[in-house]
């Protein structure tokens, strides 16, 4: 899904039904390089630079994963960022509202994720 303005993609968002690990269990939260590569197109595809790879909450993330969990810089991009979100199935609403502000207040934690050489 894309939100754009005036024709130009301002988030690319891809949602996605796999149980994401807790940072003490895997520091990536399990996301998979397929996911981040899938993303990666996503990007070149639709010339987007915001990316929001976005999961189902759950008990074992605990509630600060709740919303933005981290943005990832891509390496060899200019300002290409992937970041990562968890929605609450049972509070949809709240979830998304949390989202949308730290979105746009620009709650960062920048780590840098390596593209391959093609």
């Amino acid at each position: 899904m894309t939100i754009a303005s005036r024709g130009a993609p301002l988030l690319v968002i891809d949602t996605k039904w796999k149980r994401l690990k807790g940072a003490i269990d895997d520091p990536k939260y399990g996301v998979g390089q397929a996911d981040v590569y899938q993303m990666m197109a996503y990007a070149h595809v639709y010339q987007g630079e915001r990316l929001l790879l976005l999961y189902p909450h759950h008990a074992g993330l605990g509630s600060e994963a709740a919303g933005l969990t981290c943005v990832h810089q891509i390496n060899g991009t200019a300002d290409s960022r992937i970041a990562v979100g968890t929605v609450s199935l049972s509070k949809p609403q709240a979830a998304i509202g949390q989202l949308r502000k730290r979105l746009s207040l620009g709650h960062l934690c920048l780590r840098p994720i390596e593209s391959s050489p093609a």
